[in-house]
């Protein structure tokens, strides 16, 4: 097996990225060779027409360190096996199997068997209404919201699949092509849609206002959590008091909306501590903790342990 350890990336919600994938996909993957680009919004990876190698010839290919996202992602596992740990949660994919997430997610490992065949579609936070903005695949994005969607796609869909996304690819080519973006944005629509019509169908329901707020808390929270761990904040963000805050979360998930703040702020710390490149005051200094030893209590009334000891 091949691993190769590199650091945490961290940065403002505008890092470049180009340079975020690049890091992220192709160090990982030396045999992925195509990739297409529309601009900051989009890009594409895959190895479908890499040769497969001969059984036991080739070792699995591992990328292993927490690294935080800053754009949208779907992997799309066309042959072989792909295994990945999103925000400290493991899924494993097998041919036909489909996982997406939004920005802002958390990645600590990703491991691709040789004969994995993947398709990878990554897109900036710009570009996530204008690339989806139909109702089927707002629902799509809405169940995002809550956490990464891994469905399976049966051998039509997946055949449907690879075939947008090789028109899409194809698209991609055609710059002077004068409804390109259109034909772009159509693809895109129509990979969603695959997608969102293998969740299961009771979930495909109007959301009542309790669903409402959570899935618009949560958003706010992946976007503020940092800075900003006071429930009245939040309240003011949505328009709404902080009594009626906490019950519609309560109604909806039963959890305090403060758990659920201090889940991802928990998260990123134990991406930051994983990586092994920041000391525990450094890290405190990132998530916004007046101290060292704050942040130590926080940390420990949570996970049981110190960061030290973590």
């Amino acid at each position: 097996m091949i691993c190769r350890k590199k650091g945490y990336i961290y940065g403002q919600t505008n890092v470049n990225m180009n340079t975020a994938i690049m890091d992220f996909f192709l160090s990982m993957t030396p045999d992925v060779k195509e990739r297409s680009v529309y601009g900051s919004d989009l890009q594409l990876y895959d190895n479908l027409d890499t040769p497969t190698p001969a059984s036991g010839s080739a070792p699995a290919h591992e990328y292993h360190y927490p690294l935080k996202l800053k754009f949208a992602a779907s992997f799309f596992c066309h042959a072989g096996s792909l295994y990945l740990r999103v925000n400290l949660i493991d899924y494993r994919l097998q041919a036909g199997d489909c996982l997406s997430f939004i920005s802002e997610s958390i990645i600590d490992r990703f491991c691709m068997s040789a004969d994995c065949r993947l398709v990878a579609t990554f897109f900036a936070n710009n570009s996530d209404a204008a690339l989806f903005d139909v109702d089927f695949t707002r629902f799509f994005l809405g169940q995002l919201l809550t956490a990464p969607i891994q469905v399976h796609l049966p051998p039509a869909y997946a055949q449907k699949y690879i075939e947008t996304y090789r028109l899409l690819k194809s698209l991609l080519r055609l710059e002077d092509f004068r409804y390109r973006k259109e034909s772009i944005q159509g693809c895109m629509k129509i990979l969603a849609c695959l997608t969102a019509q293998c969740i299961p169908t009771r979930t495909h329901r109007t959301p009542n206002r309790s669903e409402e707020i959570f899935h618009s808390f949560l958003k706010e929270v992946r976007e503020h959590y940092r800075e900003h761990r006071e429930l009245t904040f939040y309240a003011d963000r949505l328009c709404i008091s902080s009594k009626y805050l906490g019950k519609a979360i309560r109604d909806y998930c039963g959890r305090y909306p403060s758990d659920l703040i201090k889940s991802y702020v928990i998260l990123e710390a134990k991406a930051l501590l994983r990586s092994n490149r920041y000391t525990v005051k450094e890290i405190s200094e990132l998530l916004n903790f007046p101290n060292p030893s704050f942040f130590g209590k926080y940390f420990k009334e949570a996970v049981g342990c110190s960061p030290l000891k973590y």
